[in-house]
């Protein structure tokens, strides 16, 4: 009786945990098109690129704030780091992450590229991003002690709030700068309001800090670092083309016809995220199950990329239109183009987790680097020579090269595995 009602308690926090993680993952995969619709309207067209590119740049700038830890962290089943060590290695990651930022964005405004005023806009951006990679390494504890939803319903929580006061703002307030600081704001109130109160969950104490350990930590996770940053700057590319050799205007177009994406990530995340504790879990007892677990999961992600892209080809252009008060019927087949790319894209973050799970990440480097060059070598010319189409066929042909090579490492692990040769990590927790 006593195994049926705690059997009925874990089936009641994984459903609570997929709930609030798919709210958290849609309200972050829409914030960026929330806010667009409020400035559409408010202001001009160009001041809509600008929020487009910093969306891009914050979110680039929150990936290596993460450092790729997070997965890693969740299936960290033996705890061969402990919590404070996690947590060290975060606020130097932030650290780091926004001296980069500015440093970047100063030379950008000081060169001429950037005006000041966007360049402010795009470092309030960053901060507004970077602060959730504060709270997510209390997530992720969470989340490894079995309770996802508690950890996602924070984030989901302090997100919302955060949107709302931004989107609000923006109607009443004529600074853009001081709408998102009062959004930056309301981040911080309520992460501070709400995470002691999900201490009883998991051990939350960051003492005694272990530097030796921390730093160790930052090692084994920089292929994980690099690899998600390259991987973010490849799902992104295009908007980094565009700001690079066309105009703001343009890059507002280029934010808008890839705003459907934003339905695969949601989807990417529904069927990614909570599996992965599992993922972890079978990988270290049971590799038939996790073999099963895998098929069975890429083909949902799959069959979900095929329906919204059929969908999108239907209704996808003319409501954004509407939304955003522009006429993107010329712009058709870039549209279907970043739509094709965009589900191997998420096909790709998939496959990410499972190079994580088989402690396999220095593949994720490879695949990035790879997109990444192949970008850097050709998106110039593409861009200059065919326009907006450019970018957007060499967005399909890097995220394919990008899954051939994901493709070839976990196969390639998987044969290391059954010859008997184990990649266990050195324990450096102590």
């Amino acid at each position: 009786m006593e195994k049926t009602a705690e059997q009925s308690s874990q089936k009641r926090i994984a459903r609570a945990g997929f709930f609030w993680n798919a709210v958290y993952a849609g309200l972050n995969a829409v914030q960026s098109a929330i806010l667009l619709f409020a400035i559409a309207r408010k202001y001009d067209i160009t001041v809509a690129g600008i929020i487009s590119i910093g969306f891009a740049i914050g979110t680039l700038a929150a990936i290596m704030a993460r450092y790729g830890i997070r997965n890693y962290q969740v299936t960290d089943v033996h705890e061969e780091f402990r919590f404070p060590d996690y947590f060290l290695s975060r606020i130097i990651s932030i650290t780091g992450t926004l001296l980069v930022a500015a440093g970047y964005l100063a030379f950008m405004t000081f060169s001429g590229r950037y005006s000041p005023e966007k360049g402010l806009i795009i470092f309030e951006i960053v901060l507004l991003k970077i602060e959730g990679t504060f709270e997510e390494v209390y997530v992720g504890r969470l989340q490894q002690k079995g309770r996802l939803d508690i950890g996602a319903r924070i984030a989901a929580l302090r997100l919302c709030g955060s949107t709302l006061v931004v989107f609000a703002a923006i109607w009443v307030i004529p600074s853009l700068p001081v709408c998102l600081m009062l959004g930056i704001i309301m981040e911080i109130l309520l992460d501070v309001i709400l995470l002691p109160t999900c201490r009883r969950y998991a051990d939350f104490s960051v003492s005694p800090l272990n530097k030796k350990a921390a730093g160790n930590l930052l090692k084994v996770g920089a292929s994980l670092c690099i690899g998600t940053a390259l991987y973010n700057y490849a799902g992104n590319a295009p908007k980094y083309l565009v700001d690079m050799y066309l105009t703001d205007r343009m890059q507002a177009v280029c934010g808008y016809v890839m705003m459907p994406m934003f339905v695969l990530s949601i989807l990417n995340t529904f069927v990614m995220q909570p599996a992965v504790k599992g993922l972890g879990d079978a990988w270290n007892s049971d590799r038939g199950v996790f073999q099963r677990k895998v098929i069975r999961h890429i083909l949902l992600i799959s069959v979900l990329s095929v329906v919204v892209l059929c969908a999108g080809l239907v209704i996808g252009l003319p409501i954004l239109s509407v939304l955003y008060k522009t006429d993107l019927q010329p712009y058709k087949k870039e549209f279907l183009v970043l739509m094709a790319g965009g589900g191997l894209y998420t096909i790709s973050a998939y496959l990410i987790v499972l190079l994580t799970t088989m402690r396999r990440q220095v593949g994720i480097v490879w695949g990035c680097a790879a997109a990444a060059l192949i970008y850097l070598a050709l998106g110039g010319q593409m861009i200059q020579r065919m326009g907006f189409i450019g970018a957007c066929w060499i967005y399909i042909i890097a995220n394919a090269v990008m899954n051939g090579i994901y493709l070839l490492f976990l196969k390639t692990g998987k044969q290391r595995q059954t010859a008997g040769v184990t990649e266990e990590p050195e324990s450096y927790g102590e």
